[in-house]
């Protein structure tokens, strides 16, 4: 039982590091810090890889569509989201298809 809850805790802070890189690099994308924004954008995914957590199923991908919006890198933003489409189809019911989906109608063609 001890092992168990050490992997848990473990499990928890890679987790929680993850997220807090996320957390800095909203906020430097806040600010217009784009290179600040790129570095823990980075930062942030080698910590979900190290965290045993795919991208697809975090927000990471979305917010890094944004920035590519943001900075006019729109090849950059459309692939993420295609990324995203692809990974999270609609009949496997991922949560959050429809988020990365809402970004991407008006580059599909579709109303928004």
């Amino acid at each position: 039982m001890t092992s168990h809850w050490k992997g848990c805790q473990l499990f928890s802070l890679a987790t929680t590091r993850a997220e807090t890189f996320e957390n800095i690099r909203q906020l430097y994308r806040e600010r217009s810090e784009i290179e600040r924004a790129i570095e823990y954008y980075e930062r942030a995914a080698r910590a979900y890889d190290e965290a045993g957590i795919g991208l697809t199923r975090t927000e990471l991908l979305e917010e890094r569509a944004l920035l590519g919006l943001q900075i006019g890198d729109l090849s950059s933003a459309q692939t993420q989201i295609d990324h995203l489409i692809s990974a999270r189809p609609p009949e496997k019911g991922e949560l959050g298809f429809f988020y990365g989906f809402t970004y991407a109608r008006p580059h599909h063609g579709c109303p928004a």
